[in-house]
């Protein structure tokens, strides 16, 4: 009982210390904050927020109370959004792949690109997937992604897998080079 107690209690300080607290800092004089939005805000290109950072809120009810922070002005509602791996829909929208766009209408395209590559997708081949296309999409090149994937815990990577991975899913989804 006592280590459910102290988890629960580091959970509320992390929660304090890296959302509540800070928040504060940027509350205007009627209560409310104003974060700034770049739509070109990374190196990749994708939106950026800051000031604060709201990207950075968990989406679900894993910090309590935390989206209860967020309160509409009186006439107006608040509106939250997941753009669900909106970059990869993009390009194979603009790149017209067919196989990337059949991947995307299947629910969950990492697990489809697993599927597609390594012929299974439990956990870790999925985990793969998703790496890979984000790392891809994004020009990232065979060495970096031997990197990548020995942080997502696949040590037995090297550069020549890399490579071999790098190229099988420019096959895969052809039309996106």
């Amino acid at each position: 009982p006592l280590a459910g107690e102290l988890i629960a209690y580091r959970k509320a300080q992390k929660a304090a210390s890296t959302y509540y607290k800070p928040m504060l800092d940027f509350v205007d004089y009627r209560g409310r904050i104003h974060p700034g939005f770049r739509p070109h805000g990374t190196k990749t290109g994708r939106l950026s927020c800051a000031e604060p950072n709201l990207q950075t809120i968990p989406a679900d009810y894993s910090l309590p109370g935390i989206l209860d922070c967020f309160i509409a002005e009186p006439g107006y509602e608040l509106w939250s959004y997941d753009l669900s791996q909106a970059e990869l829909r993009v390009a194979a929208d603009y790149a017209n792949d067919e196989t990337l766009l059949e991947h995307l209408a299947t629910g969950d395209v990492h697990t489809a690109t697993a599927m597609a590559m390594f012929g299974r997708a439990d956990e870790g081949f999925r985990r793969l997937g998703k790496v890979l296309n984000f790392g891809l999409l994004y020009f990232m090149g065979p060495k970096k992604l031997a990197t990548q994937l020995k942080k997502a815990g696949e040590e037995g990577v090297d550069d020549q897998i890399a490579y071999t991975l790098h190229q099988n899913w420019h096959q895969t989804y052809s039309n996106i080079r």
